[in-house]
């Protein structure tokens, strides 16, 4: 079978495209799983340190990455 370069195109854009969406969704799956151990290490032992670490990173990181995932979605 013998591909045109508009097909090859159309191609190459949707295999992008997947790849951005995967690689987005693995991003927001790390950072949830590192709120998860952060706010885990925190409930072993609490202190005000560990949960100050664990808001943080939920803060800066996890959030952000949420607010990214549904802009795009809209």
């Amino acid at each position: 079978m013998e591909m045109r370069p508009a097909e090859v195109d159309a191609v190459i854009k949707f295999a992008r495209m997947g790849l951005q969406t995967l690689s987005e969704r693995a991003l927001s799956l790390t950072a949830l799983l590192g709120c998860m151990a952060l706010f885990g290490y925190a409930a072993a032992e609490p202190d005000w340190k560990r949960v100050a670490g664990a808001c943080a990173f939920a803060v800066l990181v996890f959030w952000p990455l949420l607010r990214l995932e549904a802009a795009k979605k809209e």
